[in-house]
């Protein structure tokens, strides 16, 4: 019963739930660029989703404050934004000094409350190793996924990849992550495809 006494969890705390099914990885990414926001999963596969995306093992459960300088522009913002909650919900206004330790503080300092995380964002793997969107499901398949074993690829691997080369710095599947990196680097979709259909197994 620990699904539904989650989902009967996040519910009573006003928190909107969608369920699959069946695998919802497609579903995740398409609901998460919709609503620009991260990713939060164990699932490895949104690594090269062109969303971004905060591994589970990554986010501490203590939340933490910071207090931080507001700027003009920052501080009309958010006075817009108070109107506009404030209309929404016809409460009391929202925007006010900050009160901290019983003192009130001058209203270009704010504080807010957050939890420390890693966040990836496929922009920064494009950027750092000149692969381009359109070659990043190609790049996945090779790497082998819920879909596509790694050992399709054997023959590519040995023949037209050219030597993973070794390092004790680095693993071998590291290693096989940095080669096919470099290899798709200087090729165009068109040209990777065609030399990897090349090495696999032929149908009998």
């Amino acid at each position: 019963m620990m699904n539904e006494v989650f989902v009967d969890a996040v519910r009573d705390c006003g928190v909107p739930v969608m369920r699959c099914l069946f695998e919802a990885d497609d579903e995740l990414a398409a609901l998460a660029r919709k609503l620009n926001c991260p990713v939060l999963s164990y699932d490895s596969d949104f690594y090269i989703y062109n969303v971004r995306y905060i591994p589970l093992i990554t986010l501490t459960v203590k939340a933490r404050t910071k207090l931080r300088k507001e700027s003009a522009s920052r501080r009309n913002l958010r006075k817009n934004e108070a109107k506009k909650l404030e209309k929404l919900v016809k409460g009391n206004r929202v925007i006010r000094g900050i009160t901290i330790n019983n003192q009130e503080t001058s209203p270009q300092w704010v504080t807010y409350k957050y939890l420390d995380c890693c966040l990836y964002r496929v922009e920064k793997l494009i950027s750092r190793s000149s692969l381009s969107k359109e070659k990043i499901p190609l790049f996945a398949a090779l790497l082998g996924n819920d879909f596509i074993s790694r050992k399709l690829f054997q023959n590519f691997f040995a023949y037209g990849l050219g030597k993973i080369g070794g390092s004790r710095k680095t693993n071998q599947h590291q290693r096989r992550i940095r080669r096919i990196l470099e290899w798709l680097k200087h090729e165009s979709l068109e040209s990777a495809l065609e030399k990897i259909m090349n090495h696999l197994p032929k149908a009998s």
